[in-house]
């Protein structure tokens, strides 16, 4: 059976619940492209709120997970028509040209990739097609540098307890559309990523700088400014570990940012479910008392990924990642215990850009926001950009070692 990339049928997949909590579950027949898909606008027959009082309508178009949350009057659902949510001409131009040069070693690892997507077709009676969807998602389209700042709040006992401002920039330079913005090949560096904390006091100049190799065996490079001795060192991060005592493993962000050869792969599936996405607002919003995103979810085509970590001390016993099908990107992702009990959410909200003023231009996933719940205590948090910048140039010395100094000024 082959499920492709480039589907945009309308289908209401039965038995979700089933489905989205790890089971296997029928998957639908699409004719094969090489084309990343479209979304069409397109209107439902969803109520324009789903609540516990008529959580019955979620059923079909939520995560079991989420069925019994709506039900329980944990949270409500506002709905919208879908929307289209397109890609970079350039990306969908390379995934097409490229289709078919990339292969997978024995050892899981990529060889042959270009740029583009690197699978556009997911045969679901292929043993690989969840290593090869995890590899599809670690090169999704993307612009070549961004830079946000936004806000950093933390939820517990039902209110916001701590807010932190911070500076956010992450750039890539490797497998870009354009092969003059492959700054950082030689180096085999695939994106570098900077963050600062500017306020309160207690944490302002917390800073850490990293490199991502595109060899997925090759371990991170981190550096930190320490703020105690001005200056900076080299550090390792263990991505099992929780960023700035949150609720957010370092490998949680953008739903999944760790090394794929630790974990083991399944693709569960196709469904078409409900996710807060494309947001038409400059920020996202959310419930500041429990920390749900409150802005209009809308029907999306999704791909259902477990990830299985191989060490079992992982503080995930598995997640299930559910990427938006034409993005390529996770929109939540639910994460397990060694129970095997639902005790995380993690959703990941990206914006329309036609509503994001100075990024109308954008034609790929624009980050507006990260938001993690933990069902087991309570506790929550999220982050909520104030601006954000695209550009396709990207700004070397600003993801140098010697820049971090200079900030901390």
């Amino acid at each position: 059976m082959r499920i492709s990339l480039s589907s945009i049928a309308v289908v209401l997949v039965t038995g979700i619940g089933g489905l989205a909590a790890g089971a296997d579950g029928p998957a639908t027949t699409q004719a094969a492209s090489s084309a990343p898909p479209q979304q069409h606008t397109q209107e439902t027959d969803l109520p324009s709120v789903l609540s516990k009082d008529n959580w019955q309508g979620a059923v079909d178009v939520l995560p079991a997970e989420f069925v019994d949350k709506v039900k329980s009057g944990q949270f409500e659902i506002r709905t919208r028509a879908t929307t289209d949510l397109p890609l970079t001409p350039a990306y969908v131009e390379a995934t097409r040209r490229n289709s078919g040069k990339a292969r997978l070693r024995d050892d899981g690892s990529l060889q042959g990739y270009v740029n583009g997507r690197p699978f556009p077709e997911i045969d679901a009676g292929d043993p690989q097609a969840g290593l090869k969807l995890a590899w599809n998602y670690r090169y999704h389209d993307s612009f070549n540098s961004g830079q946000g700042w936004g806000a950093y709040r933390f939820l517990e006992g039902g209110q916001v307890i701590r807010t932190i401002e911070f500076y956010y920039a992450q750039a890539y330079g490797m497998h870009r559309n354009d092969p003059s913005d492959n700054i950082w090949e030689k180096e085999g560096i695939l994106y570098k990523e900077l963050f600062q904390c500017l306020e309160p006091n207690d944490v302002k100049n917390v800073m850490s700088l990293k490199f991502r190799y595109d060899d997925d065996r090759t371990s991170d490079l981190d550096f930190a400014w320490v703020r105690e001795t001005r200056k900076v060192r080299q550090t390792h991060v263990d991505l099992r570990e929780r960023s700035l005592s949150s609720e957010l493993l370092f490998e949680d962000f953008y739903g999944f940012s760790g090394y794929l050869h630790e974990h083991d792969w399944r693709f569960l599936g196709r469904a078409k479910l409900l996710a807060p996405v494309g947001v038409q607002a400059a920020a996202a919003s959310f419930d500041p008392h429990t920390g749900y995103p409150v802005d209009p979810w809308e029907l999306r085509n999704m791909l259902l990924l477990e990830s299985k970590p191989k060490d079992s001390g992982h503080p995930y016993a598995k997640r299930v990642l559910y990427i938006d099908e034409q993005m390529g990107v996770p929109l939540y992702v639910l994460a397990y215990d060694h129970q095997g009990k639902h005790y995380k959410t993690i959703f990941t909200l990206y914006g329309n850009p036609a509503f994001n003023p100075g990024n109308e231009h954008v034609r790929a996933p624009l980050w507006l926001a990260y938001d993690a719940i933990n069902h087991e205590t309570g506790r929550a948090n999220f982050s909520q950009m104030h601006r954000i910048v695209v550009d396709d140039h990207v700004s070397e010395k600003l993801f140098t070692v010697g820049n971090l100094p200079e900030l901390a000024r």
